[in-house]
């Protein structure tokens, strides 16, 4: 079992983040990163993509995979073994993450919300696994002000401030103190009920060597 599983069985437990994985994948506020996954698997012919921390697929099912072989995977069993149930077929797959150096290589690794919710150390600790996939696309809560529809500003936890496991706070992978090797290639809102608010979402491209060496 992974270190952190007992800390997000209980979030989806106790409906801490409003319903299953959150407003964040609500299909409602996944449309534009929809279609930019879409055509960054035609444009970059991807043929297998390992998303980690993949969530309840509530819009990950909406997703046309252009064929590729994908491989969902977890910490929490619940969301993994209800996946499973719903969703796999043919080339799609989960399962319960209990090691991340246990992760296949692929051409694709998709981490979405999911840095925002994991400390700093588990961040950088993450880092060294890019190097297995040719390419990534992160994204995460990236301004820690939200926008109201009166103009009002609400505030939260600091860019990159340190967090316990299953905490939020935004994160930016391109800077301090993670400075990944990356590029912003998507900017989205996605609201934020409980706070009645807009959060901004970034979505980084990393290019690692086995990207470059694939051309």
């Amino acid at each position: 079992m992974h270190p952190l599983a007992s800390v997000f069985e209980q979030i989806y437990r106790d409906r801490l983040w409003t319903d299953g994985s959150g407003p964040g994948s609500d299909p409602a506020n996944t449309g534009r990163y929809r279609v930019f996954i879409e055509q960054f698997l035609v444009q970059n012919d991807v043929r297998t993509v390992v998303d980690l921390g993949c969530g309840d697929w509530r819009s990950s099912r909406l997703i046309d995979w252009n064929g590729a072989g994908y491989l969902g995977v977890d910490v929490v069993e619940s969301v993994i073994v209800l996946n499973k149930q719903r969703y796999q077929a043919g080339d799609i797959r989960f399962a319960r993450l209990d090691d991340e150096d246990e992760l296949p290589h692929a051409d694709l690794l998709i981490v979405k919300d999911v840095l925002q919710h994991l400390p700093n150390s588990e961040i950088h600790r993450l880092s060294r696994l890019l190097g297995r996939f040719s390419r990534a696309l992160v994204t995460n809560t990236v301004t820690s002000e939200l926008h109201r529809p009166d103009g009002t500003v609400v505030r939260i936890a600091d860019v990159n401030t340190d967090v316990p496991a299953g905490s939020m706070r935004p994160v930016d992978v391109l800077g301090a103190p993670f400075h990944w090797p990356g590029t912003e290639v998507l900017r989205y809102s996605c609201p934020w009920p409980r706070l009645g608010a807009w959060e901004t979402k970034s979505t980084v491209l990393i290019r690692t060597a086995l990207s470059d060496a694939r051309g």
